[in-house]
């Protein structure tokens, strides 16, 4: 019989520039506490939270256990990128584990994206054991319009917490390609900072 327990509870944290919005429909005035803490001035934060209100919708269409946005100049309300936290458990009655994963995912078998550089690795982080994929690609706009695409650059750790059936997945992701380098930077700051809390487990 496996000794493996599903996922309890988890917790991070994340640079200053990093700020955590509603993963479902948010009480009065979210997003212009959330641009308070990521822009300096009145009409910056007002220009921020109004953006957020706009993209927030799109942004809850897919289900997520945690949602924040990256805006990495306090003098420009931009959100630079994103950031996804979501739990992955075995679809087969199969325990989850680095190897098995990377499996699935290497070579990708994705359709609809034009990959145009891709990086799968093993590394480990206070977590466990995890896979971090970084890469840039080029997706679909919209399932209407399927020609227009936008570029974006990933970095996806699938970290595979030690006695877990399950998997934790944080996705950091940017359409500034300038910027990937910096993304890379934060997303290993906040799985340094990850711990990971199994069913049934105390302490």
């Amino acid at each position: 019989m496996s000794n493996l327990r599903p996922l309890g509870s988890y917790e991070l944290s994340a640079p200053d520039t990093w700020g955590s919005i509603p993963v479902s429909d948010g009480d009065p005035g979210w997003a212009q506490d959330t641009a308070m803490l990521l822009c300096d001035g009145q009409e910056t934060q007002d220009a921020l939270a109004a953006r957020l209100e706009r993209i927030h919708p799109e942004l809850i269409a897919d289900p997520h256990l945690l949602l924040a946005v990256w805006v990495p100049d306090r003098a420009i309300p931009e959100v630079a990128g994103l950031m996804t936290v979501d739990w992955v458990m075995p679809d087969d009655g199969r325990p989850l584990d680095r190897t098995s994963y990377r499996g699935l995912i290497d070579p990708d078998r994705r359709t609809g994206h034009q990959v145009f550089g891709r990086h799968v690795d093993e590394v480990e982080v206070p977590a466990g054991p995890a896979l971090m994929v970084r890469e840039i690609i080029a997706r679909p706009d919209s399932r209407w319009y399927s020609w227009r695409k936008t570029l974006q650059e990933n970095v996806i750790y699938t970290v595979f917490p030690p006695s877990c059936s399950d998997a934790l997945e944080l996705t950091f992701l940017t359409f500034a390609i300038d910027r990937g380098d910096e993304l890379a930077v934060d997303a290993a700051a906040v799985l340094d900072t990850l711990r990971v809390t199994l069913e049934g487990a105390f302490g």
